[in-house]
């Protein structure tokens, strides 16, 4: 082959990109053999209507024309151009320049390449470049697909300059700015048609960061691999019982599918449907339930299109009896009146069996050998993030017989004795269980504080019993301090109410009551005068200590308590209201 003409064939060039252009029915094309211009070899201008009327033009694009011969077996979909670093500079000053490359196999044999040098791609190619002595950098092109494609291009490269003009230079030192500083993210572009978010797969777009005064401080370029939106849908069954109410679809450039459901998806790509079971107890026993019913359909409805699916037997069964466990649980929940839906996702096989051993005692009386006790013990046991009370009776022969605290009637058969036979007369027999519970048992998750208070309005004390009260009160104020549930102060309080008349025991209450008030906020001040009258009356430290870190008086508390001897500090230290004195 003789050597190419490189006037002519940028000539050529010039014809081709004019030929698409006049395609376009609201562009017209500026671009001419003859333009003088430095960097520019014209403009291509676009309009909202027929281009012979001056007000329906809407801006210029400064546009560069390059042409060139090439001898490659074929012309691929992307091509790379050196160009000059003094144009680049030029193109920065003009907030941007579309630069247009033609490339010829032979006479008839080219393709149209582009490259949008916007400021942001323009300042990044300049940096990349800065310590490079070359005078030419590589341009990046891809190709321009047709006359609609050169819209698209011309529209998009006119958008994105006005948001980028706006932007100051320390927008794009990246080591400094990041999206995190942003309070919102989005993008810009134009399509011709309706708009179908599936069209910007594999597209390059810039996207914007700005602050609270919608102030753009960050910029990136990105192509969108996978686009994924919502939609609101039924998912239902034959019978027309509506599961979940959107789907969330999902395509990319090599696979489309649906999610739904948080369990649920189906990959028309690679024709499966995945099923993962996951999520809350609640979640799972949807999902559970929805597979059976499209066991029993062989398929289910996305609005009113069937979608046949046949799922084999021992499929079936297995998700059968997985239900069966979720449901025992659930039951089980309800039954003990917890409302926490449990997050099985941090759940072991291991958790959900030894809650099965654990409801299989309570709800069965089925004997458990349980390790760690060694009497009858009172209080509650921890499954994960699940806390249940027991009442675990140890038999003769080492087993023990599990009650729930709050929901057997059969613990009121019990007679619990507190107070030590050394000293008789503080011997306390009750056959109520809410007066001898411990914190543990407090900070249950199926604590009903409705049923202790209705028991316990009732209840006739008998000698002693008002200690028993203000000790529960103290256990109380315990578990809330390591649960923080409001609702465990108010039991504190009611229990607190029944005994403050009682003479032998009313500065105790009052105190008690005192360090429940400094829990939730200020002590007013009549009752601060109260408190150092009761410190004035009484000789004994537990009630000037008590006071004193009531009343923010600390450093006389901590003084007073260090004269302490130690056995009355362990005794003190157990009291909640020792908290005050860290």
């Amino acid at each position: 082959m003789g050597e190419v003409s490189g006037k002519k064939t940028e000539q050529k060039a010039l014809t081709k990109v004019n030929d698409l252009i006049d395609r376009i029915d609201y562009a017209e094309s500026k671009i001419t053999g003859n333009d003088k211009n430095i960097s520019w070899d014209g403009t291509i201008d676009l309009y909202h209507g027929v281009i012979d009327k001056k007000e329906n033009f809407d801006y210029s694009i400064d546009v560069q024309l390059k042409g060139r011969t090439v001898y490659k077996k074929k012309l691929g979909d992307k091509a790379q151009f050196d160009s000059d670093k003094k144009d680049l500079k030029n193109y920065l000053k003009k907030d941007g320049t579309l630069f247009l490359v033609v490339l010829f196999k032979d006479i008839d044999t080219y393709k149209i390449y582009y490259s949008a040098l916007l400021p942001y791609n323009l300042k990044k190619l300049l940096d990349e470049n800065k310590a490079n002595s070359n005078s030419k950098i590589k341009i990046h092109l891809k190709e321009v697909k047709d006359a609609k494609h050169l819209e698209e291009i011309c529209r998009n490269y006119a958008i994105n300059k006005e948001e980028q003009k706006k932007i100051s230079d320390k927008v794009f030192d990246a080591s400094k700015l990041s999206f995190d500083n942003g309070k919102m993210v989005k993008f810009f572009g134009w399509k011709s048609g309706e708009f179908n978010p599936i069209s910007l797969l594999g597209t390059e777009q810039y996207v914007y960061a700005y602050d609270n005064n919608d102030n753009i401080i960050n910029i990136n370029c990105v192509i969108f691999s996978e686009i994924s939106r919502s939609i609101d849908v039924e998912i239902k069954n034959k019978s027309g019982i509506t599961f979940y109410s959107n789907i969330n679809i999902e395509v990319s450039l090599k696979n489309n599918k649906i999610t739904f459901g948080n369990a649920f998806s189906l990959d028309y790509s690679s024709k499966k449907f995945n099923i993962k079971i996951k999520g809350t107890l609640s979640e799972r026993i949807k999902q559970l339930e929805f597979i059976k019913s499209i066991y029993n359909d062989k398929g289910f409805y996305i609005n009113n299109g069937f979608t046949a699916l046949t799922l084999d037997e021992e499929f079936n069964i297995k998700f059968s009896n997985l239900f069966n466990v979720y449901k025992k649980i659930n039951d089980f929940l309800i039954n003990h009146k917890i409302s926490k839906d449990l997050n099985l996702d941090t759940w072991t096989d291991g958790d959900v069996n030894k809650l099965l051993i654990w409801i299989g005692g309570i709800e069965e009386k089925i004997p458990l050998t349980v390790s760690g006790f060694k009497t009858s013990t009172l209080g509650s046991i921890k499954i994960n993030d699940l806390r249940i009370s027991i009442f675990a009776d140890k038999q003769e022969n080492g087993d023990y017989i599990v009650y729930n605290t709050w929901n057997d009637p059969k613990i009121a058969h019990y007679l619990f004795k507190y107070g030590s036979d050394e000293e008789p007369e503080t011997i306390t027999n009750t056959n109520n269980i809410y007066l001898i519970l411990n914190k543990e048992s407090y900070m249950a998750d199926d604590i009903n504080i409705v049923d202790m208070e209705n028991s316990l309005n009732n209840y006739v004390l008998e000698k002693n019993n008002e200690n028993l009260f203000n000790l529960q009160a103290l256990e109380v104020i315990k578990a809330y301090d390591l649960t923080k549930k409001v609702e465990l102060l108010d039991y504190a309080e009611f229990l607190l109410s029944k005994i403050e008349n009682y003479e032998n025991i009313c500065d105790i209450v009052f105190i008690n009551k005192m360090q429940i008030q400094k829990r939730r906020g200020e002590i007013d001040e009549d009752s601060i005068k109260q408190l150092i009258k009761i410190k004035e009356n009484n000789s004994d430290l537990f009630y000037k200590i008590s006071v004193d870190v009531l009343i923010d008086n600390k450093a006389e508390a901590k003084i007073l308590y260090k004269g302490l001897d130690d056995n009355f500090k362990k005794v003190y230290s157990d009291f909640p209201i020792s908290i005050f004195l860290q």
